[in-house]
């Protein structure tokens, strides 16, 4: 449970917030500047130093949150796709209406793919898969994931649809890797 103390200071009240809520804000904070710092400079270029001091921390903060920059970098990617399949397969499990649906799903993803930040992280994820093998392996694990939501998601909409189709596994897992 969260507690929320405050006190009064010199008649002035302030809020404390709990060590749970506080770190949950700090890592806020730093996958917020990551991101636009990796936008902005590229995943190479933009050093812990450079995303601390955009988040307002040291790297002690850092380092208390995250392993490495690419620890960071897989967070921003797995947190983004899942949260984006789970709005969907919502999407498919509540609508009413196919026509509407299906326009729905196509806005929402036309959408998701013009976000410009999404794929430039998403491509430093791949070149960095590809220089290191421990990333390669996190990558594997995150386009994993990744298939196992999206081969849900189409097998609701799918039967949503009352069509007998098939998208097979291995073509999703290739679309999730490129």
């Amino acid at each position: 449970m969260e507690y929320i103390i405050v006190f009064e200071d010199e008649g002035e009240f302030m809020v404390r917030v709990s060590r749970q809520q506080s770190r949950i804000q700090t890592r806020e904070r730093i996958r917020s500047a990551a991101r636009r710092e990796f936008s902005r400079r590229g995943y190479g270029a933009t050093t812990i130093d450079v995303i601390t001091e955009a988040a307002g921390f040291s790297r002690g903060a850092f380092y208390a949150n995250y392993e490495s920059k690419q620890d960071l970098l897989l967070e921003l990617m797995t947190e983004s796709h899942e949260q984006e399949v789970v709005a969907w397969t919502d999407l498919v499990a509540h609508s009413d209406n196919l026509d509407a649906l299906l326009a729905e799903l196509e806005r929402r993803f036309d959408e998701y793919a013009a976000q410009r930040d999404w794929w430039l992280l998403h491509a430093e994820l791949q070149l960095e898969a590809e220089r290191h093998e421990t990333v390669g392996k996190l990558h594997r694990l995150y386009s994993e994931r990744t298939t196992t939501g999206l081969e849900a998601l189409f097998s609701a909409l799918f039967n949503r649809l009352g069509v007998a189709g098939v998208l097979t596994r291995q073509l999703l897992q290739w679309r999730c890797e490129h």
